[in-house]
């Protein structure tokens, strides 16, 4: 997290080193976890480099490798993502979940939504030091992110009214090909995106469809901005 366990003076390799001799690791599993570690953060390069000239996503990277060298079966991670680019965030994303496959729990604390979507099962929103939500992840998802939006682009032309005609329960919005293309946005309890389809392909051809999800952050902005009050959903 933001408190590093690598000794600001040394190469990455020697601070991995002492903590092999502080675990008392053998040989043979110091070196598998290593190649490990390579093969999801980049790690040997890193080896050779002193702890203070390393840039903040390279420490998160080797930081990560301290906290997990030792197999701990309850990991706490503070901002694991954080400086991270994109393609190396996947891949320690789904190195957590690997880790919870194999029986390790991960507690994080994270800004990034990202992280907890990918990696997490239950979710703790607190503000202002206190807990206002503490339960499932898919509980907040079923509950409070259940509107769907189907993009589609026609290959005949149809109007605003036609579409909605046949959806009463959506909203439909013309695109901005206008009688080719449309957004129809839903409640996942009243109406499916299969649905939808299905009867827009009875009275057009469809050539692209797209279909968005809100993200949990949407849920979780809302939350913060006073637009939506979780009910609490505590699990044992």
């Amino acid at each position: 997290g933001q408190r590093t366990q690598l000794w600001w003076d040394l190469p990455v390799r020697e601070s991995l080193a002492l903590l092999r001799d502080m675990y008392d690791l053998s040989p043979d599993r110091f070196r598998a976890q290593l190649k490990r570690f390579d093969e999801v953060l980049g790690l040997d390069e890193l080896l050779p480099v002193v702890a203070r000239k390393l840039s903040l996503g390279q420490r998160m990277r080797a930081d990560l490798a301290c906290a997990l060298l030792h197999d701990p079966r309850i990991v706490f991670l503070d901002e694991p993502t954080i400086g991270l680019d994109i393609a190396v965030k996947d891949r320690v994303r789904e190195f957590l979940r690997q880790l919870k496959a194999e029986g390790t729990t991960i507690m994080l604390t994270t800004h990034d939504l990202g992280d907890i979507e990918d990696t997490c099962e239950r979710i703790v929103i607190i503000d202002g030091g206190r807990v206002i939500y503490d339960g499932s992840l898919a509980q907040v998802k079923d509950r409070y992110a259940r509107e769907r939006r189907v993009h589609l682009q026609l290959g005949s032309e149809l109007t605003v009214t036609e579409l909605a005609d046949r959806f009463p329960q959506a909203t439909v919005t013309a695109g901005a090909e206008g009688r080719r293309e449309f957004t129809v946005a839903f409640d996942k309890a009243e109406l499916t995106a299969g649905a939808v389809l299905a009867g827009v392909a009875q009275i057009a051809e469809v050539l692209e469809v797209k279909i968005d999800e809100p993200a949990i952050e949407d849920v979780v902005r809302k939350v913060y901005a006073g637009e939506l009050l979780l009910v609490e959903g505590r699990t044992s």
